[in-house]
């Protein structure tokens, strides 16, 4: 079973870290490094606003 693997990893028992994960050879066969879009940062006035909406609706729905 030992041919499954590349030489580099045939040492099972060897700790690596993750930048030497992310070189490996086996890693980068067909790797296609992502791009990752940032999202504008959150409002937190409009969170509160939405939880205020929310309790106004649930006391109108719970009160006889």
């Amino acid at each position: 079973m030992r041919r499954y693997f590349a030489s580099t990893t045939r040492e099972l028992a060897t700790r690596i870290t993750i930048s030497e994960f992310l070189n490996d050879e086996c890693f980068k066969k067909g790797f296609k490094q992502h791009e990752f879009i940032e999202k504008e940062e959150a409002d937190f006035n409009d969170v509160e606003a939405a939880f205020q909406d929310s309790k106004s609706l649930l006391s109108q729905l719970v009160s006889p």
